[in-house]
Parts: structure tokens; sequence; C-alpha cells
């Protein structure tokens, strides 16, 4: 991705996460005072690490295998993807058990659907070549 484009999706991430305080705590993590468990960390690191990078290399082969990405393309789709899976993954990081069985905030949900729509618009957008984006397909949107 271009620089601008790499500021701007930490921008929109960051965005969706100034609601993080409003979340309801997971009861499991309130019943009893926790610990850091290093190991904890780390299993989540060796799993969700690698787990990122084949999004990424999916990302890279389907934008170029199928759609032929030309550079702008390809950092369109990849600032998309990449927005889109670590702004949601807040939902699955925000609880020791399966993600469905705790329900975020509802300011939580609203600015990491928004951030994640507004990436996903901007490629549509009259920002877009500003922004270095096209959009796939070159359709395009005078909003």
């Amino acid at each position: 991705m271009l620089p601008t484009q790499i500021l701007l999706n930490n921008f929109l991430y960051d965005l969706a996460q100034i609601t993080i305080p409003t979340d309801n705590v997971d009861p499991i993590y309130i019943r009893k005072p926790q610990h850091w468990d290093i190991a904890i960390i780390r299993n989540f690191m060796l799993i969700i690490g690698p787990i990122s990078s084949i999004y990424d290399f999916l990302t890279f082969y389907f934008l170029l295998h199928f759609f032929h990405a030309t550079e702008v393309l390809f950092h369109t789709g990849w600032f998309v993807e990449s927005l889109a899976t670590q702004t949601l993954v807040l939902f699955v990081i925000r609880t020791a058990k399966a993600p469905w069985t705790n329900r975020p905030s509802v300011p939580l949900t609203v600015t990491t659907i928004v951030s994640v729509l507004i990436g996903v618009r901007l490629p549509f957008s009259r920002f877009a070549a500003d922004l270095g984006f096209t959009p796939p397909g070159g359709r395009t949107s005078s909003s």
C-alpha cells in the first residue's frame, strides 16, 4: 500500500477502537482478578499471526490470479482486505470464548462496522484517485 493508504488504514482502525471503553466486559474476567498469562499471548500470536498471513496471501492470489490486478487495484484490494480483517478481529479478541457468546457494546459494533464500510466505499468515492484507489471493475461514483 501507499504511505497515505497505510495512514488512512491505521486511522480507520483506530476510529473503530475508540469505543472499546464502552464494551461489555466478558463476565469470566470480572469474577476474580486476572493475571497475565504469557502462554495465552504466545499461543494467540502463534495462531492468529499465521492465519493473518494466510488471508494476506489469499488476497494477493485472488487479486493477481482472478482480477489480474494492476498496481493501483492491488493497493485498493489489499487496503480493503487488511482494514476489514484487522478491524473485525476486534470481535474475536474481546472475549475468551466464542465471539457470539458475549455481545459487544452498541458503540463498538457501530464504529467497527462504520470503519469497514468507509474503507469499502472509498474506492468508489470521489476521493478514490486522490488516495490512490481504483474501484474494482472500473465502476466509479460521483458521491
